[in-house]
């Protein structure tokens, strides 16, 4: 690994080479060797501690993490790791002659429940892994399904929890030798995220839009999002779903798979688009009320593929709290609950963000209509939708930073959430596995003032939080470093000319791209598209991205003209990047089989 050590050490790391008889010792054993070396070298450090593994390493960092916390801990890099076993060890342990030469580590590294990968959990941390699907050893690979690198599979390097991945061309046993591995790996060290190449760029944007005229109907548009088109910007297709509804949210980021979910809230409907096709899109489904639960708000994909989606109310008026319900990829019901709760009699389920990695979600609870005024929010069992807690947010020194919690996002890894409040503030919530969940107020926007302003839709990427901020006298997009998540730091903002009013944005799957759409003023009707540099937090406007011809960027949505025919403006609500694919590209750009 003397060329990866090279790279690190010319990118400023300090490297530390931890080798271990992998051949003699029980994986116990060697984990307690890591956690001696780790005492050794960097019990009073500073700075964060980085991991970078290659095959078994993997998995002795995630037993040590597993065992204990590191104070220190920053990224994880995974070479061609064993996450969840190798089918060659399942095929020769019990041979005597291999059981001596894989030792007693090796031969714990099947995939069968004995093995130590069955017996670890998701991982907590900011992973990004790169695997190869190149393989030297031919025997090997014939043992092995599907692609692999000669020892471990693809699809068996992965984990519940890593932030990243990467398939390359390379074998098991020299993947760490190549320049574009180093590169890749000194780059998520710094992000958070490998490099985004060309084959991960979204060609195209959603963006789902309500019609202002009567007559009219609500609309998803299809813009071209590949910059290095002639037609970059360009309206190229539209669906209308036949109902004028207030076109709403649509999931916030666009799921593996062909179908998207999206909602007219005013109207209490939601609707199954069918993106298969982009130029092509078509109406794959809707629903209304499912059960005794109305008004969807907020849809979050599962692991599995299905979704969950809050229902703020029950019946046609908005005096009963709704709750929470899951969703097959079909939009057929799989399990429902209630969100009512006495401690918070004024809760109406908001959105919902979903936490596999401790079988947990946590919803908010503000009412669309401004009715009610829910301050708290809510722990349920992720795998039976079991309410466990309702949970008051503590109100901070100005007495309303509490007020209207929003949204909640997952940090890097994986298990930590932070709460955002229209409010302007953010609240770090602890202890969400336990009997005793709690949130505690960590940051409030300076400047905000609780009756003129509001904070709407955020978004993480690395060690950044991208939050909305609107004002009517100046709106802005605020970047904070989170890699101290008790300690937001502002490191950029991005102030928006005109009348803008932030709500609702989303970043690209597998790159660096916002989207971000308005809420009133003149700028209701105008899409943005804004670039994050990944390194830094720092915002920066696409000027490229705007209408054909335009003195200015941004795609407008105040046209009379559309490829479904000629109706009038619209105001973009929802918008989603495409993804190209439901697996990572290759480095080189080769998709993924």
């Amino acid at each position: 690994m003397a060329l990866l050590a090279e790279r690190l050490e010319g990118a400023g790391y300090r490297v530390v080479n931890f080798g271990y008889p992998s051949r003699s010792e029980p994986i116990e054993d060697l984990v307690d060797r890591l956690e001696a070396e780790l005492g050794r070298c960097c019990r009073n450090a500073e700075d964060s501690v980085h991991f970078v593994t290659h095959s078994m390493g993997g998995v002795l960092v995630r037993a040590l993490l597993a065992r204990r916390e590191e104070p220190h801990l920053g990224r994880v890099v995974m070479l061609s790791p064993p996450n969840q076993g190798s089918e060659i060890v399942d095929a020769f342990a019990d041979t005597p002659v291999l059981r001596a030469i894989l030792g007693p580590a090796g031969v714990r590294l099947g995939t069968d429940a004995g093995g130590i990968a069955d017996q670890l959990p998701p991982v907590r941390f900011e992973l990004g892994i790169i695997t190869g699907d190149r393989s030297l050893d031919p025997i090997g690979s014939w043992l092995i399904p599907g692609p692999d690198d000669g020892k471990v599979a693809v699809e068996n390097a992965r984990v519940e929890g890593a932030a990243d991945f990467r398939v390359i061309p390379a074998s098991h046993t020299f993947i760490m030798n190549r320049p574009d591995v180093a590169e890749e790996v000194v780059h998520f060290l710094q992000t958070g995220r490998f490099q985004p190449s060309k084959a991960d760029r979204s060609r195209y944007l959603y963006v789902w839009a309500g019609a202002e005229h009567e007559g009219d109907s609500d609309f998803l548009a299809v813009i071209d999002a590949d910059p290095e088109s002639g037609a970059y910007g360009e309206i190229v297709a539209t669906l209308p779903v036949g109902l004028k509804g207030g076109a709403h949210h649509s999931e916030h980021v666009m799921p593996h798979g062909d179908t998207l979910y999206v909602n007219a809230f005013t109207a209490g409907a939601s609707f199954l688009i069918d993106l298969s096709d982009p130029l092509e899109p078509r109406l794959a489904g809707s629903f209304r009320e499912m059960g005794e639960f109305t008004y969807p708000h907020t849809f979050e994909r599962l692991p599995d593929g299905n979704v969950l989606v809050t229902f703020q109310t029950k019946g046609e008026g908005n005096e009963i709290a709704g709750g929470l319900v899951e969703l097959d990829p079909a939009g057929r019901l799989v399990r429902s609950a209630d969100a009512a709760d006495p401690v918070d009699p004024e809760l109406r389920a908001y959105s919902v963000t979903p936490i596999p990695s401790i079988d947990r979600a946590v919803s908010t609870t503000t009412d669309m209509r401004m009715e009610a005024n829910g301050t708290s929010f809510q722990v349920w069992g992720l795998s039976d939708l079991t309410l466990l807690k309702t949970v008051p947010l503590p109100p901070g020194p100005s007495g309303h930073e509490h007020r209207d919690p929003a949204e909640v996002r997952l940090l890097p890894d994986s298990a930590t959430a932070i709460l955002t409040t229209f409010s302007c503030s953010m609240y770090l919530l602890h202890g969400l596995d336990t009997e005793a969940p709690g949130a505690e107020l960590v940051y409030t926007l300076p400047w905000a003032t609780y009756d003129t302003d509001e904070c709407g839709i955020p978004l993480t990427r690395g060690g950044y939080w991208i939050q909305t901020y609107a004002h009517s006298t100046g709106s802005a997009l605020v970047s904070l470093d989170i890699s101290d998540p008790t300690r937001p730091v502002e490191v950029d903002r991005m102030t928006l000319e005109g009348d803008w009013w932030p709500h609702w944005i989303s970043i690209e799957p597998e790159g660096d791209r916002i989207v971000l759409t308005s809420g009133q003023g003149e700028t209701l009707y105008r899409v943005l598209v804004i670039r994050l540099d990944p390194a830094t937090g720092e915002l920066s406007l696409d000027p490229t991205f705007r209408d054909p011809g335009a003195d200015r960027p941004g795609v407008s949505f105040d046209r009379i003209s559309w490829p479904h025919g000629t109706a009038g403006p619209a105001r973009p609500h929802g918008a989603v990047f495409s993804r190209e694919h439901s697996k990572s590209d290759h480095l080189r750009g080769e998709v993924n089989p």
